[in-house]
């Protein structure tokens, strides 16, 4: 059986060397002041301190320096049921506070009322710094703003819209429509059809776009296909996938591949051409985006594009922690990951 490490604490250390606890912290800290400390007795403390292996308690340094040891980080959660985006950022976010010695405050909100519920004055008592992330919130920019201004760090995690001066760290999905329409053209497709989400602003159409341009391929209205059967909130879905699909074969649309807007949709797809006895991926490739735990999970083992989730969360506290202490953050783009399995292969 593994035995716990023991806590060595600073008066351990200033007990064994016969010294004061005050002058053991500021020799470890390496906040003199006008302390005066002989080089050979400050090299003998940081000597022991190491031997020890000391470690100071983050939460006692943070109170002592005016601070609460904690981020707060306000969510409007993201992606359909079973996506994992939600999870995959925590587990990013958890896991940077832990090297940091830092707790986190946690928030969910769904409408601005939700969100301004929460941003009152009692968030200055409470965290150093905060993340705002997931759905964006048009009418809320201007108190995240303010927030900022008064000197509460902020940064934030919002697809495409970022909230004047403020640091956004997110993910590019115009890349993640670009990545997924190049691999099914090196795959060899030359009409791969793209799934809207009737989103004027939609950046993977955009990037699908970019990529045939590229490419040489044209893109005739019939690639773009969409479905009026469900509302948006069900856009993403198994059920919005196979409509779609559906859509595409009794219309007689010729196609060779589909990029799809999240997992869900793509399998619903494959299910859909799989029941019309056309193959995959040796008649058509499908890709989706998210790559959610189902990707493995269905009949046949589905490509995706990664968000990298995880990575925004450990840039979401990296960043924040660098303001917190004096580093102006600057926004980043991260760079999603092409995962290929057996429906593109």
């Amino acid at each position: 059986m593994q035995r716990s490490r023991k806590t060595v604490k600073i008066k351990d250390i200033a007990a064994e060397l016969g010294v004061s606890n005050s002058l053991v912290s500021k020799v470890i800290s390496g906040n003199l002041g006008t302390t005066k400390v002989r080089p050979e007795l400050q090299e003998k403390i940081l000597k022991r301190a190491k031997e020890l292996d000391f470690r100071p308690n983050p939460l006692s340094s943070a109170l002592k320096r005016g601070r609460f040891g904690a981020i707060g980080l306000l969510i409007h959660p993201i992606g359909v049921p079973g996506s994992e985006l939600l999870d995959r950022l925590l587990m990013g976010v958890t896991k940077e506070l832990n090297n940091h010695g830092l707790r986190l405050w946690l928030q969910f909100f769904e409408d601005d009322q939700g969100f301004f519920d929460f941003c009152n004055q009692e968030i200055y008592r409470s965290v150093d710094g905060l993340i705002v992330a997931g759905v964006p919130h048009r009418e809320t920019y201007s108190l995240i703003e303010n927030l900022n201004k008064d000197g509460l760090p902020v940064v934030t995690s919002f697809r495409r819209h970022s909230v004047p001066g403020v640091a956004n760290i997110t993910y590019s999905d115009k890349l993640q429509g670009k990545l997924a329409t190049q691999h099914l053209i090196q795959k060899g497709c030359q009409r791969p059809a793209f799934l809207c989400t009737d989103d004027p602003e939609d950046q993977r159409e955009v990037g699908y776009r970019e990529a045939m341009a590229e490419a040489k391929l044209s893109v005739d209205q019939g690639l773009l296909v969409s479905t009026e059967k469900f509302p948006q909130m069900h856009i993403f879905s198994f059920m919005a996938g196979r409509a779609m699909a559906e859509k595409m074969v009794t219309s007689g649309l010729k196609f060779d591949g589909i990029i799809a807007q999240s997992d869900q949709q793509a399998i619903g797809a494959i299910n859909y051409l799989r029941e019309q006895g056309i193959k995959v991926p040796e008649q058509v490739r499908v890709i989706g985006v998210d790559d959610s735990p189902m990707c493995t999970a269905s009949t046949i083992p589905l490509s995706s594009v990664s968000p990298e989730m995880a990575t925004i969360g450990h840039e979401l506290i990296k960043n924040l922690v660098g303001y917190i202490d004096g580093k102006k953050p600057e926004s980043i783009d991260i760079t999603p990951k092409l995962i290929e399995r057996e429906s593109t292969r």
